[in-house]
């Protein structure tokens, strides 16, 4: 008796990653300019030093422009743009 299925039998099932998956995250990504997301600040963003990266509470992805002292802090940022992969903001005082 086995836990689970086997590799083999998942890459059948799953075989590749559906073909509308990256234009449906876009629009949900769009859908977001103008709302405030609170962010856990992670650090630099890997494309861009002059920005920080974050994560929202639905686990997204949001960079923007900021000092580097608010690593490790909850941030209130305003999203300005809904990208494939990510969101960027504004930083919201």
């Amino acid at each position: 008796m086995t836990d689970g299925p086997t590799w083999a039998a998942s890459d059948r099932i799953f075989p590749t990653r559906h073909p509308l998956t990256p234009e449906i995250t876009a629009t949900k990504n769009e859908g977001r300019i103008g709302q405030i997301e609170k962010v856990l600040v992670e650090g630099e963003s890997r494309n861009d030093p002059e920005f920080l990266s974050g994560r929202t509470d639905h686990n997204r992805i949001l960079n923007f422009r900021g000092t580097k002292d608010l690593v490790g802090k909850i941030v209130d940022v305003k999203v300005t743009e809904g990208l494939l992969n990510s969101l960027r903001g504004e930083l919201v005082v």
